[in-house]
């Protein structure tokens, strides 16, 4: 799976978590994991990426709050 898509997925599931910063960095913090799983091991970006799988539907809810925020 590719790395932004896992981070975008990962990113949304951080909403819900008040883990992240907040829509105006989502793209620095979705670049930022993205370059964190390329620089991962094969076992955790394994894990990540199924833990991504699961949540499939998140990439599609980030794409809809970057395309609101950038409307605004």
């Amino acid at each position: 799976m590719d790395s932004i898509k896992v981070a975008k997925i990962l990113y949304g599931m951080s909403l819900g978590l008040d883990y992240s910063d907040g829509l105006e960095f989502a793209d620095q913090e979705i670049k930022f994991i993205a370059e964190e799983l390329d620089n991962s091991g094969d076992s955790l970006r394994n894990v990540l990426e199924n833990i991504a799988a699961s949540n499939a539907g998140m990439e599609s809810f980030v794409d809809e709050l970057l395309n609101r925020e950038k409307e605004v």
